[in-house]
Formats: structure tokens, sequence, C-alpha cells
């Protein structure tokens, strides 16, 4: 089955702004020649979706709605004064996408999708992604999507519950990074390293903020990079004087690969369950995990051989030490989490389970389940 997909994305606001820093003349390069330039950088999933989805015979778009020069860029492309028309909208009335799937629920919801398919009939199947925890006010929102994806189990059982059919799909490590690596510079090494958010608000990173302080008091050598959310003052002044500012891209990636060991904790909403992007990212680039205990975590990884596991800020920085003091056992363990990786969740792996989805939801008018390894589509 063919079929014509539409991926509307975000970009952070703060890191597009520092990458056009870096290059000024991109902003008034072409559409194409930026979405080079920032798709190059490997922020988030990129082009990724796009790149995978073409390779299996789908006409696939990526749109970072957010990017201003970018769509700016496309609106001139095709004689539209980009201050009097809504180029998202123009765009897909382009495209005529059959599907469209949405990055970021809580940007594009119900009002936006109605407006979309009252413009763009060839629009069938509408699927989202949310990867956090939502409350009934944005479920309410959320009736026009026909189904909404999700790495993790919690958010599944919650979207199910409140009526929205959906998948836990999860997340890819993009295998063409590691060539981009190879090309950059060599950076400076970290011995014990998070690189991530850090949001001091309920269903966010309470639990995982404890866990930083907790290292920082047993005198571990931790590097953050994040910005802490919503206010710095919150934070213990011992956590804060450890933050250094975020790193996104390749940027992130490549200080991932210096890491001797990398510390992963979830989010507090994501309840028992584990899944989120840096699972795949640390042992995609090759380096040692350490993430916390969660339910289906021996479904993912095998502990203790591919990744480490924790529970508690005690047993954290017990093995966080053990692991920095033995160079055998963590080479071992890091080889064997990207051996894994690299063979069972890569995002040509993610995009072919998300293009079965699709296609099994348009031949049978709604969304349905695929199997998948495991109980989860991978």
């Amino acid at each position: 089955m063919t079929y014509t997909l539409v991926k509307i994305t975000m970009g952070y606001e703060e890191y597009l702004e520092a990458l056009y820093a870096s290059r000024p003349e991109m902003r008034t390069a072409s559409y194409a020649g930026q979405q080079a330039f920032v798709f190059g950088d490997a922020f988030g999933e990129a082009d990724n979706l796009e790149r995978h989805l073409t390779r299996l015979g789908v006409e696939a778009h990526t749109v970072i709605a957010n990017c201003a020069p970018m769509q700016d860029a496309w609106a001139r492309e095709h004689g539209l004064d980009p201050r009097t028309v809504d180029i998202l909208e123009a765009q897909l009335r382009e495209y005529r996408p059959t599907v469209l799937f949405i990055h970021n629920c809580f940007r594009h919801d119900d009002a936006f999708i109605r407006r979309i398919r009252a413009q763009v009939p060839s629009v069938r199947l509408v699927v989202g992604w949310c990867g956090i925890g939502f409350n009934d006010e944005w479920t309410r929102r959320w009736t026009e999507f026909d189904a909404i994806l999700t790495c993790n189990p919690t958010q599944h059982a919650d979207l199910l519950a409140a009526g929205i059919p959906s998948e836990v799909v999860l997340h890819g490590f993009e295998e063409g990074n590691l060539a981009k690596l190879d090309a950059v510079a060599p950076g400076e090494d970290f011995d014990l390293l998070f690189t991530g958010s850090m949001i001091a608000s309920n269903d966010y990173h309470r639990g995982r903020i404890r866990i930083l302080e907790a290292l920082v008091d047993e005198g571990l050598p931790l590097r953050i990079f994040s910005k802490p959310l919503p206010d710095p003052a919150v934070f213990p002044a011992k956590l804060l004087e450890r933050i250094e500012p975020p790193l996104y891209g390749l940027r992130m990636l490549a200080a991932l690969r210096r890491a001797k060991v990398v510390f992963n904790s979830h989010l507090d909403g994501n309840g028992e369950y584990a899944g989120n992007s840096r699972l795949f990212e640390a042992t995609g680039v090759g380096t040692c995990l350490l993430t916390d205990q969660k339910r289906n975590i021996a479904e993912l990884f095998e502990p203790d051989r591919e990744i480490v596991t924790f529970s508690g800020a005690e047993d954290c920085a017990r093995k966080a030490r053990r692991l920095l003091q033995d160079d055998a056992l963590r080479r071992s363990i890091a080889q064997a989490g990207q051996k894994r990786t690299l063979a069972n969740y890569t995002y040509a792996d993610r995009a072919r389970a998300i293009h079965e989805f699709i296609t099994g939801s348009l031949r049978a008018k709604q969304p349905r389940r695929v199997a998948g390894r495991e109980g989860y589509i991978a």
C-alpha cells in the first residue's frame, strides 16, 4: 500500500536559535538547504522517519512547524507572503497527505485537526505521538486523533482508558549518526554524565533530581548538562553549581559517546515502565548505561550484561563507582548494549513498525494492533 505522510514536529526554540546563530547565512538559504542544515545536526528524530519511510515506498515529508526561517523559505518559494499566510496549513494543502503524524499532541490538538480535515480532504488517518504524562483535560482535546502512539506502557494504558486507540512503539537509534560522530572533532571526556531535562514539577523529574543530588553528595565525578525548570531557585544550590548549559543534536551524542558511564532516570509519570530515548541513544553510541530499574527493563536489555540498573540513590552511587573503577566490566557492558541496540532498536526498525501500523490501520479503516517482539512494536 502506498500513501503520503506528513510528520509535523517542533524544535526547541533555544536549540534552533543557537543552531542558526552558528551559521547566520542559513537564515536566507533555500528550504531544502535549511532542511539539510537542521536535520544534519541529528537533533531529536530529525528527518529519520521521512528517510526510512521513503525507502519503504512512502512519499514522506517532515515539517518543523516552529522553525521560522525554514518555513518562511518554503512560503517564498511557493509564491506566498510569510507574513499573511498560515504556512503549515499551506504546506498540507500542497502535500495532500493521506496520513498526518503529529509529533506534539499538546501543540496540535482537535481544533487544528478539524481545520485540516476541512481543508485537506486527502487526510484519512491522523496519528499522534505522546511520550509524557497527561490529564483528562488533554484527552478531551484529542478526540480527533485516530490513534496516539507512545513509548511507554503507562501512557498507553491511560490513552486506552480515555477511549483513544494507542500502541507502544519504542524509540530507535539512528545508526547513520555513528558515521556523523566519527567526523566530529574530539572533545573532552567524561566519567559520569547526565544530559537531559530537569523539570521540578509533578510527574516530571523530581525523582531524577533527587538521585542526581545524591550522586553529588557522594562525591562522584558527575557532569550535568541541562536547563533547570521551571525556576532554578527551587533547585539545591549544590546541584545548580554542577549544571552546565544543555547539549543538543550531534554535540549531545558526541558527549554521550565520550562518557564512561551515562546516567538515566525516567519521568516520574512513566510509572513502573522504561522506554525513554536515552536508553537507545547511550547504548547506540557504545557507552555503558546506568538506568533506573523498571518492570519491563529486562524485556528491553539484559541487566548486568547489556546495561546496569539501579534501585534508589544509594544503589545508583555504588554501581556508578564500581563501573568507573572496573574498565573491563564497563567496556564489556557498553559493547553488549550497543550490539543489542543496533540489532533490535534502530530507527529503521521503528519506521517499519510505524509503517505496518499505518498500512494496517488504513486497510481496516481503523487503527489495528501489530504484534511485536515481547508485546511491543519495535
